[in-house]
């Protein structure tokens, strides 16, 4: 009578070969991540910026590191070259300048392949934040202060065009006491708010020596205030709408006529349900 083979038992050595195997293989793997992670001064390094958290992966000497990648939140990722003090952006950009845990920090400057805009100045926790200089790639130029990436705070705005604001900002609007100074000479001096002039007591002036002191309501003179033509000399005090002379109001004229205090409606004196045109202030 012959024995039957051992077929479970050959089950059993296959499968313990295998174990040993898979083991080996996996003591390998392990020894050689430690032999980078500790040998070659390979780390993983995690920091919490103004723009979230930041992880890093290269090679780190003395605590710091000096080559390797970033990776931000926002699925962006960047090459650090500690040596060059200088940040490699996937999509393009280029950041020149401090350094510090990681992140952009101190005096650096920006360059944004994809929009074409540069900006040079501090930098704090990873972010556009202090006094700097932006550079937009139409012309435009804005010196001051920024918080978070906005023009937040006094400072300076060029338009490619020759037009200046030069005052206060607000989440990159124009926000509080400022001038406005546009290339063919006029100019308004007065409060904004979120970027439109209001003020009760804003004053513009025009190219052509025409004044304004008054009243501004979302960029329109809207209120009381006083308007003089510099040519001719004469000179309206009343209300205004939507940049017109309309309700009560005195106009007085240069050549001694006495003046006319009254209704006007649409930038022109209404007298007896008729209607005298005079010269409306643009």
């Amino acid at each position: 009578m012959h024995s039957q083979p051992n077929h479970t038992a050959k089950k059993k050595s296959n499968s313990s070969f295998y174990l040993k195997v898979f083991l080996i293989a996996l003591a390998a793997v392990i020894l050689t991540f430690l032999f980078i992670y500790y040998g070659l001064g390979y780390q993983v390094l995690r920091v919490q910026s103004g723009n979230g958290e930041i992880t890093f992966f290269g090679k780190v000497s003395k605590g710091q590191a000096v080559s390797g990648t970033l990776y931000y939140e926002n699925n962006v990722k960047a090459s650090l070259d500690a040596k060059k003090s200088a940040l490699y952006y996937a999509n393009g950009d280029i950041y020149e300048g401090k350094i510090v845990n990681l992140m952009r920090h101190g005096d650096g400057k920006m360059s944004y392949t994809n929009s074409g805009d540069v900006y040079e100045g501090s930098f704090i926790n990873d972010q556009i934040s202090g006094k700097g200089k932006y550079t937009y790639s139409n012309g435009d130029v804005y010196v001051g202060q920024l918080v978070a990436g906005k023009r937040e705070g006094v400072g300076k705005y060029t338009w490619a065009d020759g037009d200046v604001y030069e005052g206060s900002f607000s989440h990159n609007e124009k926000n509080g006491n400022g001038k406005y100074t546009w290339s063919n000479g006029s100019f308004y001096e007065g409060l904004y708010a979120d970027d439109k002039k209001n003020d009760e007591n804003g004053y513009f002036e025009w190219e052509n020596g025409d004044t304004y002191r008054g009243s501004f309501v979302n960029d329109v003179r809207d209120g009381y205030g006083t308007y003089t033509w510099y040519s001719i000399g004469d000179k309206y005090e009343g209300e205004f709408k939507n940049n017109k002379l309309d309700g009560l109001g005195t106009y007085t004229w240069k050549d001694g006529r006495a003046p006319y205090t009254g209704k006007f409606e649409n930038g022109v004196i209404v007298v007896e349900n008729t209607k005298t045109e005079q010269e409306t202030a643009e």
